[in-house]
């Protein structure tokens, strides 16, 4: 994320900064209150974590610049195509999206969007996540500008199942309001805004006449079994117990996942 060296202190702020250089986009955090480990790792501290919120992000980049907009998200035809064969197949986790009805009544409305987790390392020890959306359509192939971004944490100051909660319910509500088609009035927690722009932008449509809808969370299986807190996965089992709840797969032995005989 930088010519220089990263490092915890500055790896939030390398990031903000290549993210502006790739997407030629304004880029305003939102600040959210989260709790972390002090910085001995003895105790814990309320303190705030930054996230650059899906619906201003797209907001910014439509304004700015449509074309590019398409580019990378997709044109009304590319949506249509893709949801007229999910509309065809009709699968469980279509009908139960919250969005069900409005995106069968007008296809041609409605960006499909995914969200990708990944891990990384800066230097050889301090490990990281990364957060990032993209849409399942497009022309844009270069990953640098194809996904755009959410958030990054350390994970040396997060606690498991606590810091980033707050910073999953601030994702979904700007999912939400992508969906609602306008800037929201207030904060994801009820509180009015601090800034003036925000509060001016409250009502406003976000992406003309468009909206998004988040379909899927992707990710390495590393950043999965972290986020999802899954049960069964290479990093919560022993030697000989199933990593996968679907095959039975294992790390070892007879069942091991490297035997394809």
């Amino acid at each position: 994320m930088s010519s220089k060296k990263t490092t915890k202190k500055n790896a939030c702020r390398d990031w903000i900064r290549f993210s502006k250089r790739c997407s030629g986009v304004r880029i305003r955090l939102y600040w959210v209150d989260s709790i972390a480990k002090k910085r001995c790792g003895l105790a814990s501290e309320c303190r705030k974590k930054p996230i650059l919120l899906p619906h201003e992000f797209l907001g910014w980049l439509f304004r700015m610049d449509q074309a590019r907009f398409h580019r990378i998200l997709g044109t009304p035809q590319q949506w249509a195509d893709y949801w007229w064969e999910v509309i065809a197949n009709d699968p469980e986790w279509f009908r139960e999206h919250p969005f069900y009805h409005r995106i069968r009544g007008n296809p041609y409305q409605w960006v499909p969007c995914k969200i990708f987790g990944d891990d990384g390392k800066i230097g050889k020890r301090k490990a990281m996540l990364a957060l990032h959306f993209y849409s399942t359509v497009g022309d844009e192939r270069r990953t640098a500008e194809r996904k755009l971004p959410i958030f990054v944490r350390n994970n040396i100051d997060a606690i498991p199942g606590c810091t980033d909660r707050p910073l999953w319910l601030a994702n979904s509500w700007s999912w939400q309001s992508l969906g609602d088609g306008v800037y929201p009035a207030a904060r994801h927690d009820l509180k009015p805004f601090e800034d003036k722009w925000r509060h001016k932008m409250a009502g406003k449509r976000i992406i003309g006449y468009y909206y998004a809808a988040m379909i899927a969370t992707t990710g390495d299986w590393m950043w999965a079994a972290e986020v999802a807190n899954l049960r069964q996965s290479y990093k919560r089992t022993r030697i000989g117990d199933p990593i996968c709840h679907i095959c039975g797969a294992t790390c070892g032995g007879a069942h091991t996942f490297t035997n394809f005989a």
